[in-house]
């Protein structure tokens, strides 16, 4: 690719991609379960009561999540994602030109890593 003119930039050779990556790792990764679980609170508590035995471990451990939660936590995430979000607009971008991203996400984590990339291309306008 580097031999058809196009430059690859990494966060190795490039700050505004060091950037980009830093505010995806630190605060976004944290803040964005704590709202899906605190706004799926109560369809989870439905689900529970109907269900209990047959929901996975993960969703009882966001419904526990959910339920530490105040209302005043869930909007300070929501003030926390907004400027993340601000800020991601702006570092989506690098000398003018689209950034493109690969995502790779964990073992067992599929929903994880199809949120981040749908926030991602809501983000950027895609």
């Amino acid at each position: 690719m580097m031999r058809s003119g196009i430059e690859i930039v990494s966060r190795d050779n490039h700050d505004a991609a060091a950037e980009l990556e830093r505010a995806l790792a630190g605060d976004f990764v944290e803040q964005c379960p704590g709202i899906t679980a605190y706004e799926m609170k109560w369809p989870h508590q439905q689900y529970a009561a109907r269900h209990g035995a047959l929901i996975e471990q993960r969703v009882h451990d966001r419904m526990a999540q959910a339920q530490a939660m105040k209302p005043a936590d869930y909007t300070a995430r929501l003030a926390t994602r907004t400027a993340m979000c601000k800020k991601a607009r702006t570092l989506m971008r690098v000398d003018g030109l689209p950034l493109g991203l690969q995502l790779i996400g964990a073992a067992g984590k599929d929903g994880t890593l199809c949120a981040h990339a749908h926030w991602l291309m809501r983000q950027s306008g895609a």
